[in-house]
């Protein structure tokens, strides 16, 4: 912070807010003090008085800073985060040694980090705090455990976090970035993941196309339909699995394409995928994996029940039936419906199904 940067006292709308737990007199008490710390003419003596008065104040300091910080727009001093947080919440203490020069107190402080979000979520002030000191980290142990502690955080500076971690020189780091930032699914998160289908590493292209699955609707599907050309079949399947569910028909043909993969975990994996894009267009294609191996048509059952709403897996008394049981009962119910179609086209009432993109 510059000498003639002040804090100004804080005004009555701030120092009232329903929210505010923070007492008026306080907030004008630490105002008054980040005032004096922020001017170069202060002495070594009264810096120490005032971070000792700080600290004295207890754990409300952080929401009145947090305050004070919202209607400045301005930084807080290095000393602050350094001196006089760390003796008053534990995130800042942990904070402060993450910025350690020991590799191994950093990794520490990071799995203290995690451990202390599990039962309290960041303050704002400690996550925006966070986000500064890890930005420029390289060590990807501290980083995994770092988006780990953040996982369920949705707010701004989160998702910043997950920004920066696109770029990280480690594949995991980035990877788990996609994940993150597809668990709080938006389209403002397409642009960083599209970058990110150009990634050297097959696993983040994979995970960056799962992620834009839940971040549309999406303009443009040819970043995605390009990976269609894959020659890694999971790859492929990636681009299929999040183009059929941001409704693009080219992922319903390519997952059509793909439950005839020569591999049968690729296409016990399609099976699974088009009953999670549930589309009834689908029901042939998985009858004709009726007669793969075991877990392909295990696959292949689930999602027919989950697409169709029909349950053949259990006889009238609700006990389990075998898969050749299931099975038969899916030919019979196959042949019941192209035999109402039949009847259906007979008699002209017929009509072909509306394309839908």
């Amino acid at each position: 912070m510059l000498a003639n940067d002040v804090f100004d006292e804080p005004s009555a709308a701030v120092a009232s807010a329903p929210q505010e737990s923070v007492s008026e007199e306080t907030m004008q008490d630490v105002a008054a003090r980040l005032a004096r710390l922020a001017d170069q003419a202060t002495s070594p003596a009264d810096r120490k008085a005032h971070w000792a008065a700080l600290i004295e104040i207890g754990s409300p300091l952080v929401r009145a800073l947090e305050l004070l910080v919202d209607q400045s727009g301005r930084e807080l001093p290095d000393d602050i985060f350094r001196r006089v947080l760390p003796k008053v919440d534990e995130q800042f203490a942990s904070l402060a040694e993450l910025e350690s020069p020991e590799i191994r107190i950093r990794r520490q402080a990071a799995q203290a980090l995690a451990h202390q979000t599990s039962d309290r979520p960041f303050s704002r002030l400690a996550l925006e705090r966070l986000v500064t000191i890890v930005t420029p980290v390289r060590d990807s142990l501290v980083w995994q455990t770092v988006q780990r502690a953040v996982a369920d955080d949705a707010r701004e500076p989160a998702m910043r976090l997950h920004y920066v971690g696109l770029s990280h020189p480690t594949a995991e780091v980035r990877r788990t970035a996609c994940k993150r930032l597809a668990s709080h699914g938006t389209a403002e998160h397409q642009p960083a993941l599209l970058k990110a289908l150009d990634d050297r590493n097959v696993d983040v292209v994979r995970e960056a196309a799962a992620a834009l699955a839940g971040c549309g609707p999406l303009e443009n599907p040819l970043p995605l339909s390009r990976l269609l050309a894959s020659r890694e079949a999971a790859t492929r399947l990636a681009a299929a699995r999040a183009l059929a569910l941001l409704d693009f028909e080219e992922g319903d043909a390519a997952l059509e394409r793909l439950a005839h993969d020569s591999d049968f975990h690729v296409r016990r994996q399609t099976a699974v995928v088009m009953g999670e894009v549930g589309r009834p267009t689908f029901t042939p294609a998985l009858l004709s994996l009726l007669d793969d191996r075991l877990g392909v048509r295990r696959a292949a059952l689930a999602s027919l029940a989950q697409i169709n709403e029909i349950e053949f897996s259990k006889d009238e008394r609700g006990r389990a039936l075998p898969i050749d049981r299931q099975t038969l009962a899916w030919r019979q119910w196959q042949e019941e419906q192209s035999q109402t179609k039949r009847a259906t086209h007979e008699s002209g009432e017929w009509r072909p199904e509306r394309s839908r993109r």
